[in-house]
């Protein structure tokens, strides 16, 4: 007899069940499967039309879930999925869940007001994700983001109503994630927008279209720059400079990102021995962003030493930043992957320190350089009464630890000087500068350590 995996609460055994229930469920959560979904799709929308009324369906995924997969492992992916699959279930209140496949969900909605009930049941798995999730030891926070559209009798298909689901997904993607949209004739203009610009994407690297500009990293003490991040943006032939929050993550859910990233590191090393030939006697240290999937591919560490060895950079003067969701999964492999790194002479940063789930048995096992304070701690100075305490800690451990530290996203003086005090000793922002192209960078140092500007009340390296 057919056997399934269940999943529910408690339960870790396999059973026996009908060929039938086997055929229409997906056996890691237990939920209908796409045969099932289209199937009761398809009814609903024929009786619908008969009765001269509507239906809606959601369409969601799990925001930068290839990056659990990718830090954690498949199998941590796959329990999150079966846990998420139930919240999903009570947040739906009676109405039909379907797993497509892979982190893709769907809600078939019917009754009265089906628009209106979408948008009630966005509401609570809004709120049922409020709650983090444990799994396998691991805290992880995880947001949805939800496309929703309304049968019209226009819609004579299932394919149609899915189409314009799938539409009000991606711009809930393109929007931030963690939202909801619901379709509207203006989107479908949209979409044919957004699959121009991920199309034109794929074409960028080839067509000469990237571009790097460099922040300097700030000693805090003496307001000079000891090195600089390199700073990706796209040069489109139609719509000017887009900065990374425009098409970064279209490049990561395509795969694009890693050939990206290879430009981007080849780019700035080229750039950093040419700083090196501008600025005699002067050596920067340039730090590069490494995403998750650039991370993991094979041969990642022979990539990083042919592109030093053929661009002429030490690797004493290349920093790679990874966040804490990367440098936290899979230990062991991250582990060596960081100590091949090292081998090499390149140093490594946690870059956005705070926003991931940070462990610190890990984090003391780790061969790290740097730890890099995200801006939202720095500008949470201003508003809270917690920022500083929280700020003094993560110093405080970053010393304690032998790692230097950076704060990001410096605008005042005061932010300056309060983090220079507890121990803070490099900062970048827009109260030192603003990300400037190679040209102006080198500019940066025919200027004193801090310029005034005059009519605005703070002072930066340059404009």
């Amino acid at each position: 007899m057919p056997i399934v995996t269940r999943t529910g609460p408690g339960v870790n055994c396999r059973e026996p069940a009908p060929l039938d229930h086997q055929a229409f469920h997906d056996p890691l959560t237990g939920l209908p499967n796409r045969a099932r979904f289209m199937s009761s799709f398809s009814d609903a929308l024929s009786s619908a039309a008969r009765e001269k009324r509507n239906v809606a369906v959601l369409f969601m995924d799990v925001d930068r879930f290839k990056y659990v997969n990718d830090s954690l492992g498949h199998g941590v992916g796959d329990l999150l999925l079966a846990v998420l699959s139930r919240r999903l279930v009570g947040a739906a209140d009676g109405a039909l869940v379907a797993r497509l496949g892979g982190d893709e969900f769907t809600i078939l909605v019917t009754g009265n007001r089906p628009d209106m009930s979408a948008r009630l049941i966005a509401q609570r798995i809004a709120t049922a994700l409020d709650q983090p999730f444990s799994i396998a030891g691991h805290e992880l926070f995880v947001s949805m983001s939800i496309g929703a559209a309304v049968s019209t009798p226009r819609d004579k298909t299932i394919t149609e109503l899915l189409r314009k689901a799938d539409i009000a997904l991606y711009r809930a993607k393109a929007d931030g994630r963690n939202c909801f949209v619901a379709f509207s004739d203006e989107l479908d203009a949209l979409s044919a927008e957004l699959f121009d610009l991920d199309n034109a994407l794929r074409h960028a690297v080839g067509r000469g279209e990237l571009l790097l500009q460099y922040q300097p990293i700030v000693d805090l003490k003496t307001d000079a720059p000891s090195g600089m991040e390199a700073l990706l943006r796209w040069n489109h032939p139609h719509r000017g400079i887009l900065s990374p929050a425009d098409f970064i993550s279209m490049a990561e859910e395509s795969g694009e990102i890693v050939h990206i990233g290879r430009w981007v590191l080849r780019e700035a090393c080229r750039q950093t021995v040419e700083f090196q030939k501008s600025l005699a006697g002067v050596s920067l240290v340039v730090s590069v962003n490494v995403s998750a999937s650039e991370f993991r591919q094979p041969g990642f560490t022979d990539n990083v030493a042919q592109t030093l060895s053929e661009t002429g950079l030490s690797p004493y003067l290349l920093k790679l930043e990874l966040t804490e969701s990367v440098l936290l999964g899979d230990v062991p492999g991250t582990l060596e992957i960081l100590s091949e790194l090292k081998n090499l002479g390149v140093g490594l940063s946690i870059d956005d320190f705070g926003t991931g789930y940070s462990s610190l048995s890990y984090l003391q096992r780790l061969p790290v350089d740097v730890l890099k304070i995200d801006q939202s701690f720095i500008g949470g100075l201003n508003r809270e009464e917690t920022a500083g305490p929280v700020l003094r800690a993560i110093v405080a451990l970053g010393n304690a630890l032998g790692m230097e530290i950076v704060a990001e996203g410096l605008e005042t003086r005061a932010q300056v000087e309060f983090l220079g005090s507890i121990g803070c000793q490099f900062g970048q922002g827009f109260y030192y500068s603003q990300a400037v192209s190679p040209d102006a960078f080198v500019h940066l140092f025919e200027l004193p350590p801090v310029v005034v500007r005059h009519g605005r009340n703070r002072k930066r390296l340059a404009g």
